[in-house]
């Protein structure tokens, strides 16, 4: 049985979602940042770096959700949601997969660093404008580069729409300039996807039984 161990909505979210697509059994484990759970020994010894998310497919733990998202598409998805190894589709596709990650993300965990995950004594305000001219840069060049594309890689829906999708939506919560048209329907698309209404719910329901 595959557990996915992690925290709504986090980027724990991102691997519900592919294990959704995959339609794979799993359970779902949260962790409680405030009671420490991720920095138990037990949980250390899943992930030394105490973050989430963290998988268990029977004896075989994984942590980083690009590498669980390559792992359960690699290992699980018959040819479903990643290029066949060895082929350009697959190189375009870990471009854009480290592209979201190490760029389209990173302005938005440096701003959510300095509101909530460092210590009081070292956040600061005066990284905000780095962060909107980070990220918009890295927006424009994924509007720039979905212009005229139904999907981020080739002519079918890969992990790279879910990590796409799952970041802009990150943004726009986090109330960054979105302008494209396109992207919006891009969005839209991809959110209108039964996995993402399936996880979803999920989501709905467990939070409400969490404050029920």
């Amino acid at each position: 049985m595959i557990e996915l161990i992690g925290l709504f909505p986090t980027r724990s979210n991102r691997v519900q979602w592919v294990l959704e697509e995959l339609e794979l059994p799993y359970t779902f484990l949260k962790v409680d940042f405030k009671a420490g759970d991720t920095r138990s020994d037990a949980f250390l010894q899943l992930n030394p770096n105490g973050k989430i998310p963290v998988l268990r497919d029977g004896e075989y733990v994984l942590y980083e959700s690009a590498a669980i998202a390559n792992y359960l598409a690699d290992t699980y998805g018959d040819g479903r949601l990643i290029p066949p190894v060895g082929t350009k589709m697959r190189g375009t596709y870990y471009q854009w997969l480290f592209y979201c990650t190490s760029e389209l993300e990173q302005p938005l965990w440096t701003a959510a660093k300095h509101k909530f995950a460092l210590p009081e004594e070292l956040r600061t305000q005066a990284v905000m404008p780095a962060v909107k001219y980070e990220f918009d840069r890295a927006y424009q060049t994924i509007a720039n580069w979905l212009e005229g594309r139904e999907f981020m890689v080739g002519e079918s829906f890969t992990c790279v729409d879910i990590f796409v999708a799952h970041t802009m939506a990150w943004a726009n919560k986090a109330g960054m300039d979105m302008p494209a048209a396109h992207v919006a329907d891009y969005m839209a698309r991809m959110m209108g996807r039964p996995a993402f209404k399936r996880m979803a719910e999920k989501e709905t329901v467990a939070f409400s039984k969490a404050v029920g």
